[in-house]
């Protein structure tokens, strides 16, 4: 399993939100399970292989994309929310690279999708942070897509 625990990941993403946006995440809430979400994610390869997820509802992504622009709420178009999720994905994404395995992986770009399914399951090899944004759900999730001994 990872050397990232939940405390970790949670501390990580506050820094780089904060540090980003000037935003700041709070303890834990529970997400909306008919609420439309958006879900960016980037994949780490090499020595290890995980992926990063960010889920938010449709309200919070607008609001990370009208700081990360300097834009206003009615100019937020898909294609920022796109830009905005996958750049903070990618920098979470990065940080844990670094963490993880000191630099010797690859990381993807960033994939962005909104979507209406239900919530996405936590499998076993999965370190959650349930955090919020201005009171709604701001997940960010680290999942082992290779396990360690399959590829000793």
């Amino acid at each position: 399993m990872f050397p990232i625990d939940e405390s970790m990941l949670s501390q990580l993403a506050c820094d780089v939100c904060g540090t980003m946006l000037d935003v700041v995440l709070a303890g834990p809430v529970s997400a909306n399970a008919d609420a439309v979400r958006w879900i960016a994610s980037v994949q780490i390869s090499g020595e290890i292989a995980a992926t990063v997820e960010i889920e938010t509802d449709l309200v919070i992504a607008r609001w990370i994309a009208c700081r990360m622009f300097f834009i206003d709420v009615f100019d937020v178009e898909e294609d920022h929310l796109r830009d905005a999720l996958g750049e903070i994905v990618n920098v979470i994404g990065g940080n844990v690279k670094g963490i993880l395995s000191g630099g010797e992986c690859d990381l993807s770009l960033p994939n962005v999708e909104e979507t209406c399914s239900l919530p996405v399951a936590d499998a076993d090899h999965t370190v959650v942070a349930r955090l919020s944004c201005e009171g709604l759900p701001f997940i960010v999730r680290l999942t082992e897509t290779r396990c360690a001994a399959l590829t000793a």
